[in-house]
């Protein structure tokens, strides 16, 4: 996770929240003793609902959000967040590495991680962990020809990984350059067995130098046919869907595609003389079963039908209907955390139409969030002025929301030039010597929300003499329309997890490109640099107030109009106990407990 990784992987999904403890969870409700007869009763395997499908369980042919969550009982990190209090903690790692400033050499400047791997973890094999199974996991990254696109840039600062001759439990990795989320970057590392993914060791020959190297790693490959006979065994469905080996607590067991997939819970597990360290230590059912539901409906009426005992990822109509249904009330427990996504619309500030901020500051007085969270998402969400959660402690707390106002919306676009001169009920404006009318292209998608927001929108700009047109584009066209800047406004949302935010890639200037994430095409000299600042500031309390103005910016310039953050929505059978969570899985399926019920 370097400055590239926060830029494809952090800034694209992360806008980082650190939620206070009491709202981070509903408390479970489950008793100890419940007299309702359960169809799953007495089984010692939980059934989970998982929304989607699934094209790959390798970690790293994919960083699709769902096949982590199965993966993740089966190959561990070497650390991780926790769940509840969202501070770091180690996994297959000891303790947190131990950081070095380098200020000599070829990587002077540069930082470097030290982690020694837990004693006692092996693999399913009885062969211990060591370094060399976390160098593999890092170097088959940019191994050539190996799918694994969608990781690399996680790693993209890493000049060098390296196993202690001395003791190979411990390896150091170095980045190139300091950066305040270096330490999350060298954590994130998801060690395989080098044994079962590189059983001829081919990658031994080759150091990380080598295979960053573009140019280099290219000229290996057609000179070394082992290398080539690697990346096709490593990208074939052996290692894609027939093979899911690792240090967690779980075995794969079957996937039958578009069905389910079968994971075990492995005998004398060496991780169990750590339970209670975290919740990766946690194994409680004998089998996980994952239920491949990625139709709504499916979802819903498994539920009902008690085929699956915990489901997540409910639209907002279902969960309450689900909810209020008196017969499930006692079957199950619903939890509603608040989650790390928030809602937003997109302004492209580059058009004339828009880059008068006056402007774009009364098409946020004429979008009501309130009401648009009262009535689109039945009040299952939180309104946060800009894109930091008002619960994380680097909000500003000076910001509130923007309210709905029609009559200050109405003086800004007049002061902006609108005006309707032709007395028609639209405002115009000359530009560019054109007498231009004030009509907006909304890029909508075709979920539910987009469709009921945009009808909101066109009433609310109506009022002011604004037509909003809507065109309804299938979701896979709407990223590359928005790299190119091909729109005028457009509503989206981003996912985020508890890492301080690196909002570089999404809002530099330097970013404002086809291939860039500062989609609004936002950005001065004073932005510019706190971004900078940011990043190369290590400590929580010199970025504070960085973070503070920066949101300060953001919300004068008006380059997005920020809505609001939906609550996660979850359906646990009370046959367990447990609870949901604001972070990813959601539902934690190996720390469920099997109550007292029949």
């Amino acid at each position: 996770m370097s400055i590239n990784f926060i830029s494809k992987t952090v800034s694209l999904f992360l806008l980082c929240t650190l939620l206070l403890a009491s709202c981070r969870t509903d408390p479970s409700t489950v008793s100890e003793k419940n007299t309702v007869q359960f169809k799953n009763a007495g089984s010692k395997t939980v059934y989970m609902g998982l929304p989607t499908q699934l094209k790959t369980l390798n970690p790293i042919s994919t960083r699709a959000p769902y096949p982590e969550i199965i993966y993740n009982n089966t190959i561990q990190p070497l650390m991780d967040v926790d769940l509840d209090t969202y501070e770091s903690i180690p996994v297959l790692a000891q303790s947190k590495p131990i950081v070095k400033e380098i200020t000599e050499g070829k990587y002077a400047g540069g930082v470097s991680y030290t982690f020694q791997i837990k004693e006692g973890a092996v693999w399913d094999d009885g062969s211990p962990v060591t370094g060399k199974d976390v160098e593999f996991s890092v170097k088959v990254v940019y191994a050539p020809k190996v799918n694994s696109k969608h990781y690399a840039p996680y790693f993209a600062d890493f000049r060098e990984i390296k196993t202690d001759a001395d003791n190979p439990k411990i390896v150091t990795v170095t980045l190139g350059q300091k950066y305040f989320l270096g330490e999350e970057a060298a954590g994130i590392i998801r060690v395989m067995p080098e044994y079962i993914y590189d059983s001829k060791k081919v990658l031994r020959d080759f150091t990380l130098a080598d295979l960053i190297d573009k140019e280099k790693a290219e000229d290996l490959a057609k000179n070394n046919p082992q290398l080539l006979a690697f990346a096709e065994e490593f990208n074939s469905p052996k290692f894609s869907r027939e093979t899911l080996v690792g240090s967690g607590p779980y075995q794969f067991e079957e996937w039958e595609t578009g069905q389910r997939v079968i994971l075990s819970k492995k005998k004398d597990w060496w991780g169990d003389k750590y339970k209670g360290q975290s919740y990766q230590f946690e194994a409680n059912p004998d089998t996980l079963f994952y239920r491949i539901l990625p139709d709504q409906t499916a979802l819903v009426v498994s539920l009902k039908n008690e085929d699956i005992d915990a489901a997540f990822g409910l639209n907002v109509q279902d969960f309450m209907a689900l909810r209020e249904n008196e017969t499930l009330k006692d079957r199950f427990n619903f939890f509603t955390p608040q989650g790390f996504n928030y809602y937003f619309i997109y302004l492209n500030t580059q058009s004339p139409k828009l880059s008068d901020k006056r402007t774009r500051r009364a098409l946020a007085h004429l979008t009501d969030v309130s009401a648009i969270v009262a009535n689109i998402y039945n009040g299952m969400a939180t309104a946060q002025p800009s894109p930091v959660s008002p619960l994380a402690p680097f909000f500003n707390q000076d910001l509130k929301q923007i309210e709905y106002n029609l009559e200050k919306a109405k003086a800004l676009l007049a002061e902006a030039g609108w005006t309707d001169s032709d007395e028609n009920g639209i405002l115009d404006k000359e530009i560019d010597g054109k007498r231009v009318e004030f009509i907006l292209k909304n890029m909508g998608s075709t979920t539910n929300f987009s469709k009921d927001l945009s009808a909101y929108l066109t009433s609310s700009f109506q009022d002011a003499g604004i037509v909003l047109e809507t065109e309804v584009v299938d979701f896979n066209s709407i990223r590359p329309r928005l790299n190119k800047r091909d729109y005028e406004i457009s509503s989206s949302a981003l996912v985020g997890g508890p890492t301080p935010p690196d909002y570089y890639p999404v809002y530099h200037t330097s970013a404002d490109n086809p291939t860039g994430l500062n989609r609004s095409g936002f950005g001065n000299a004073e932005s510019d640099k706190i971004l900078e600042e940011i990043r190369v500031t290590l400590t929580e309390e010199g970025r504070l107030p960085l973070y503070k103005r920066f949101q300060e910016i953001l919300y004068e310039e008006q380059t997005k109009i920020f809505l609001f953050s939906p609550k996660n929505k979850m359906v646990i059978s009370k046959r367990l106990k447990g609870k949901g969570y604001s972070l990813k899985p959601f539902i934690h399926a190996p720390s469920l407990q099997f109550a007292d019920v029949k």
